[in-house]
């Protein structure tokens, strides 16, 4: 398809968009529409089309000329490409990473999701630009990222058990040209109906992703995917080693609801040691006669050792530590926070933790000073490690919310009975906060409210 310029390319998706009553009905959509600029491009790292956040707010679509020219047959095809932008948006998909996952793996579920997610509920003439798009259904990854199922099913096969059966024993008997990719063929038919038809989160279709797929002889296969390029992916993950430049000091002094929060979960005095009394057996030659000991004695046994049950007080640090999120996601409120954090330090006292994929120190110095280092991802399993390593008992997460916890590191929280607040900023309505079944207070600070 032929199209000149941007506002050529903007002039047709909104006659589409506003054509779509499912979509611009939507309170979301209509927001971000708004808020989204196009852009053509020759750029090779973008082969397709890719959705870029500029500034926190305003989105740019990219598409690429050439991709326009040969994949974009009709005014169909651009909008199903549109709106699979617009999902990775809507999805969270620009934030929500894995930093322990590799991020085209990822990719490739998120794609899977999104154009399931288009063709059942806004949109389903995409369903013919996908085949065009994947057409070798004997490739694994093209069969994975398209629907192999019939246009005339598309209405029931979402809720069709029997319908999704026929599919699952189909692809167990399937043979591919690329069969040497699949580790397990079985679990490669249920990773497919689940990413398709079922609500499994990207996390969880990423282990199973990883259990059907032999991962290591992927690295060497390449295919385009919607909006794969490397602006998205590539350069996130690297360890400790860039700066974030804050903004100058909040300016505004009504911050007595994060004093109040700060003083409240702070009550303890971070010094203070407990002493807490354990109860220890120690095996000595002192007769303690116990009932084990009076049955051996009574049978003409004499035993080795006698049990002495003595106690010990062992000091356990019990002081509120720290954690502040300075992941990608969380990264334009960095500033607001680090300022709030100075503010009240007379409250709390040295090291404060950030964190991203890794846990490090900051001083009230280097706060001063406004500059921190991040790798831009985010680990909360490594917040929680890192207090189990240290046998914190109590600690307080400044943080957005968006992203993982491993359901082993949450039942360890809740054995340790470690104490968990929670300090959000804007709480989101998009994202499952993981912190919400293991924190004990959660404190939700609104930036326009201080």
């Amino acid at each position: 398809m032929e199209i000149i310029n941007e506002s050529q390319l903007e002039d047709i998706i909104n006659k589409y968009f506003f054509k779509n009553k499912e979509l611009y009905l939507l309170e979301k959509y209509a927001k971000l529409i708004s808020n989204i600029k196009y852009k053509i491009t020759d750029d090779s790292e973008i082969k397709t089309a890719a959705v870029k956040r500029i500034n926190g707010k305003l989105h740019y679509i990219f598409f690429n000329r050439k991709f326009l020219e040969k994949s974009i047959e009709t005014y169909d095809d651009l909008f199903f490409v549109f709106l699979h932008e617009t999902h990775h948006i809507i999805n969270g998909d620009l934030i929500r990473w894995n930093p322990m996952i590799n991020f085209f793996y990822y990719n490739v579920i998120f794609d899977i999701k999104i154009n399931s997610q288009i063709i059942k509920d806004f949109f389903k003439e995409g369903y013919h630009f996908l085949n065009k798009f994947y057409p070798d259904k004997e490739m694994v990854l093209n069969f994975l990222l398209s629907p192999n199922f019939r246009f005339d099913e598309l209405n029931k096969v979402y809720a069709d058990e029997s319908l999704q059966k026929k599919i699952l024993k189909k692809i167990k008997k399937m043979k591919f040209k690329d069969e040497y990719l699949i580790k397990d063929k079985n679990k490669f038919a249920e990773l497919y109906i689940e990413a398709w038809f079922k609500k499994t989160s990207a996390d969880k279709l990423y282990f199973k992703f990883k259990e059907a797929i032999n991962t290591e002889k992927l690295k060497n296969i390449e295919i385009i995917l919607l909006g794969s390029h490397k602006g998205i992916g590539n350069g996130l993950y690297m360890r400790f080693g860039n700066e974030i430049e804050l903004d100058d000091m909040v300016k505004k002094d009504n911050r007595e609801q994060i004093i109040k929060v700060i003083k409240k979960i702070f009550e303890e005095d971070r010094e203070k040691q407990i002493k807490d009394v354990v109860s220890t057996i120690q095996r000595r030659l002192i007769p303690n006669v116990g009932r084990r000991e009076s049955f051996l004695l009574y049978k003409n046994i004499y035993p080795v050792f006698f049990p002495n049950q003595i106690y010990d007080e062992c000091p356990t640090y019990k002081g509120t530590n720290i954690y502040i999120d300075v992941s990608g996601s969380f990264k334009d409120e960095l500033s607001f926070i680090y300022k709030l954090i100075e503010s009240v330090k007379d409250f709390i006292t040295e090291p404060i933790y950030i964190f991203s994929e890794y846990v490090t120190t900051i001083d009230f110095e280097e706060l001063k000073n406004g500059k921190v280092k991040t790798s831009f991802g985010t680990d909360f399993d490594e917040v929680l490690m890192h207090a189990f390593e240290n046998n914190f008992k109590k600690i307080l997460v400044i943080t957005d919310g968006v992203g993982i916890i491993k359901e082993e590191n949450k039942i360890n929280a809740i054995k340790k009975k470690m104490e968990i607040y929670l300090v959000l900023l804007e709480e989101s309505e998009e994202y499952v906060n993981p912190w919400e079944e293991i924190a004990l207070k959660k404190f939700v600070l609104r930036k326009n409210d201080l």
